[in-house]
């Protein structure tokens, strides 16, 4: 199977290819972006995360508010109360920005249909959590 990947550099003259599969988030750092990958492998490059956005695979990605680029492949709970958080695999929770909340809820359920089945969860505490 032909793995997905991106090429960048990551220092002066230092090249690296990322796997689309291994990038868990990324985060806008000024005119960087912040790439945090499986097995707690990082790297800050000298990117904008809207670059970025426009090369990763939007099926695969999802721009949760201004700051952040989520893999959905890893996002295992959305809870809404209150305001709309989004759970990774990697135990990272980041908070949706209202605006961007329909698409992430859409792309969040695609994945249902593309891998994993996904269960709607209530409880007393969690109001309208989906979770895998």
């Amino acid at each position: 199977m032909k793995r997905e990947f991106i090429i960048t550099t990551i220092s002066r003259g230092v090249k690296r290819k990322i796997f689309v599969d291994d990038i868990v988030f990324c985060k806008a750092q000024n005119t960087y972006t912040f790439f945090q990958l499986r097995n707690d492998i990082s790297y800050l490059i000298s990117k904008s995360l809207k670059e970025f956005q426009k090369e990763l695979p939007n099926y695969s990605f999802c721009r949760i508010n201004r700051s952040y680029l989520i893999n959905m492949n890893y996002a295992i709970k959305l809870c809404k109360n209150g305001h709309t958080t989004i759970e990774l695999a990697e135990n990272s929770v980041f908070r949706i920005s209202k605006n961007r909340l329909k698409q992430l809820e859409e792309s969040f359920l695609r994945q249902k249909e593309v891998h994993l089945p996904i269960e709607k969860c209530h409880s007393h505490t969690e109001k309208g959590m989906f979770t895998m």
